[in-house]
């Protein structure tokens, strides 16, 4: 699958070097999405995105995770200081969800702007 997405998107897959424009997470299981989620946060761009890519309903994720309602992953973006602003399908079996910072929150992030 990274393969692909490297592929497709042209660019190299970023290492341990934030912040990032972009970042995929695939995870296992939906208790540990929020501590996740607020981890990466601090590896992202001001105007940065998250996708979260969850398997659809019927599916199991390649990593085992069940299916989760999307309408469930909102709250644990907002607990992790994080905003949902579209979804899209993948593939037959995934669905994905893009989080960003809040507009308010985006001159404190990493490499963000400084009010002046």
């Amino acid at each position: 699958m990274l393969a692909r997405v490297r592929a497709r998107l042209r660019r190299r897959l970023a290492g341990k070097a934030p912040p990032a424009e972009l970042i995929l997470f695939w995870p296992r299981a939906a208790f540990e999405i929020t501590d996740h989620l607020r981890s990466l946060r601090a590896s992202i761009l001001p105007e940065g995105v998250i996708w979260v890519i969850t398997p659809k309903k019927g599916c199991l994720g390649s990593n085992g995770m069940p299916y989760l309602n999307q309408t469930d992953l909102i709250p644990l973006g907002l607990a992790a200081g994080l905003v949902d602003n579209k979804t899209c399908s993948l593939s037959g079996k995934e669905s994905a969800m893009r989080f960003v910072l809040r507009k308010k929150d985006r001159s404190g992030a990493p490499g963000g702007r400084r009010p002046g």
